[in-house]
């Protein structure tokens, strides 16, 4: 039995009890360094394999074939569903069962204090996603949609602040954001820039949550008209 289980944004402050109890009866655990020792806590007596991030679908595949009647528990960060590991093993068609973790979206969105029942999600770590960044930036700012994004080394939260800057300006949109970089870890930060027409610089670490929330201007939206 193969289970893919989320251990949340980085603190075991995070981890569900459903988490606990599934890495307390794997008989493998394979696991992302950053969560070695949640994993050595909760499984101690279980075998346990880094992962490769450069052969993650290899490992997967051979912990599946090769102890078929074992309990293999993978470990994804955040959700396994959102730019998490469980993509990767339903993509292999591997039988197996998801166990949700808290995501890091999630967590950003509590920080800030916002609602995210009406956002558009995206993550910079899929590499077929980045491809839709610029529609789903005119989209938002057209119809004032929140956005979350996950950034990526190629696609930092500055980069893609300049970009939503440039569709700001050109929709006449009043654009504030969030900046949620190492979340729940003692280094953790949060940078609140009310307006971003009046950044230049945003530092930030690559790996953050960055969300974009356009001011709703609501004069505006009585006199002019919709923009399709």
């Amino acid at each position: 039995m193969l289970t893919v289980v989320g251990l949340g944004p980085g603190s075991e402050d995070y981890l569900t009890l459903k988490a606990i109890t599934v890495l307390k009866r794997a008989d493998i655990v394979l696991t992302p360094s950053r969560y070695l020792n949640v994993v050595r806590k909760y499984a101690g007596n279980s075998d346990i394999v880094l992962l490769d991030p450069r052969n993650v679908r290899g490992q997967v595949l051979e912990l599946a074939r090769e102890y078929p009647d074992s309990n293999v528990v993978v470990v994804s960060s955040g959700d396994p569903l959102f730019s998490g590991i469980g993509k990767t093993v339903l993509d292999l068609g591997i039988e197996c069962e998801i166990v949700p973790g808290i995501s890091s979206i999630q967590l950003a969105c509590a920080k800030v204090r916002t609602s995210w029942d009406n956002m558009i999600f995206l993550s910079l770590h899929e590499r077929e996603h980045i491809s839709h960044l610029n529609n789903v930036l005119v989209k938002a700012l057209k119809r004032n949609i929140k956005i979350g994004i996950l950034t990526s080394p190629d696609y930092p939260p500055h980069y893609v602040i300049s970009l939503a800057k440039t569709y700001a300006n050109m929709y006449r949109s009043s654009v504030r954001a969030f900046v949620c970089s190492n979340l729940s870890l003692e280094n953790e930060q949060v940078l609140a820039l009310d307006n971003i027409d009046s950044v230049d610089i945003v530092r930030a670490d690559w790996n953050s949550v960055l969300i974009l929330e356009p001011c709703i201007d609501k004069h505006r939206l009585l006199y002019e008209p919709t923009l399709l």
